[in-house]
């Protein structure tokens, strides 16, 4: 545990969905029992609910069922999940303490599920949507990086991506942002950025493992509004135009990453700074063609350019450095 930073302004809070905002628990009952089923496990749905209650991983009661989760059991589980929404309950005190806080910094919703269509139509169901300047779902992620797909599993991979995106799209640094979650499978990669973590307890037989994961631990979501410090009047105005800066970078940045040769030029200046000359000779490109490519990486706050001994070079940004993952 460490002191939260009471005196500092945050950019942004990342709320993890299912479990944390909302109530799954009825929902992954009807969720399991119809997916161990289907697969050809014959089981009570009391059965199922009495491991649930043991045992609040999902990924548990699947294995103490005897069902692996191939890639065929995940697809038809999380569809499954998607078709079961109102199942799920809004938990006590969610929407005014949302309310609160996105009077105070830009709150954004970063969930494992699959698809952004489908996190936009929960939440408006549960009266939030409003709520959230943005949202992280795997396909998202996916798109900002530059790949076919962001699979579910491995879990710890996937949620440090999608943080990762997270600080992209709120144009955050780690040191002033905070994701919010229920359990240290999701906190654990965030913490791990240098992103400050709180643990929300919802089962007690989590609490154990959230004190060794989180920086702070609370029983309560109206709690966070005496964790997250009021904005000082006079930033609010900046904030307001940092959530409109932001939409526009990150149309700007999957613009910039988003092309071949681009990349090939951001995998060229992985080895430093280079000149024009130099850009040209790995890239193969000509004159025109390559400053119309940087022009683009520049605003899309991939590429910098300075003077170094009397020539301009050019050199990748920490936005840039994300060729490390593109396929």
């Amino acid at each position: 545990m460490c002191d939260f930073p009471g005196d500092q302004i945050m950019k942004a809070l990342f709320f993890d969905l299912d479990g944390t905002l909302i109530d799954i628990t009825q929902r992954e009952i009807e969720v399991i029992y119809d997916t161990v089923n289907h697969f050809g496990i014959p089981v009570s749905k009391s059965r199922v609910e009495q491991l649930c209650i043991q045992s609040p991983s999902y990924i548990d009661v699947f294995k103490q069922l005897g069902l692996e989760l191939t890639n065929n059991a995940v697809k038809y589980w999380t569809a499954a999940f998607v078709k079961r929404y109102r199942f799920s309950t809004l938990r006590e005190e969610v929407k005014p303490t949302l309310k609160t806080l996105s009077q105070r910094t830009a709150l954004m919703c970063v969930t494992s599920r699959e698809t952004l269509a489908e996190v936009i139509k929960e939440l408006k169901f549960f009266g939030i949507g409003e709520m959230f300047q943005h949202i992280v779902t795997r396909d998202v992620a996916a798109e900002h990086f530059g790949l076919t797909s962001l699979p579910l599993f491995p879990y710890h991979e996937q949620r440090r991506r999608l943080y990762q995106c997270a600080l992209a799209v709120a144009r955050s640094s780690s040191e002033d942002a905070v994701a919010i979650g229920d359990s240290a499978g999701e906190l654990k990669p965030a913490r791990e950025l240098g992103i400050t973590t709180v643990g929300l307890v919802t089962y007690e037989s989590k609490r154990n493992e959230l004190q060794r994961t989180a920086d702070f631990v609370i029983s309560n979501i109206t709690q966070l509004k005496d964790l997250i410090p009021p904005t000082p009047k006079k930033d609010t105005k900046a904030i307001s135009r940092s959530i409109e800066e932001s939409r526009r970078y990150h149309t700007l940045y999957l613009r910039a990453i988003n092309n071949p040769l681009r990349r090939k030029i951001l995998k060229a200046l992985k080895n430093g700074y280079m000149t024009i000359e130099e850009l040209k000779s790995n890239t193969q490109l000509d004159t025109n063609t390559l400053n119309w490519h940087l022009s683009i990486l520049e605003h899309g706050l991939c590429v910098e350019r300075e003077e170094k001994e009397g020539n301009v070079v050019f050199k990748l940004t920490q936005e840039g450095s994300v060729i490390d993952y593109l396929e």
